[in-house]
């Protein structure tokens, strides 16, 4: 699941840019691509928090990917 992981890192990037871009708007129609951006990509964070998470619980915890 390469694609999850990369996604995320990418993800993780675009929220801390739209999240500096959303701030320092200088109208609300400046800020609100930027809010759908954040907000869309804090949702991919979650969906791989959901999917790869049990991986890593038992990474983490269990000592193995079995």
């Amino acid at each position: 699941m390469l694609w999850i992981n990369v996604g995320a890192i990418v993800a993780g990037i675009a929220v801390l840019i739209a999240w500096y871009k959303a701030d320092n708007a200088d109208t609300p129609d400046a800020r609100r691509p930027w809010l759908i951006v954040r907000y869309g990509a804090i949702g991919f964070i979650v969906l791989w928090l959901v999917v790869e998470g049990p991986a890593m619980y038992r990474l983490i915890f269990e000592g193995g990917l079995e």
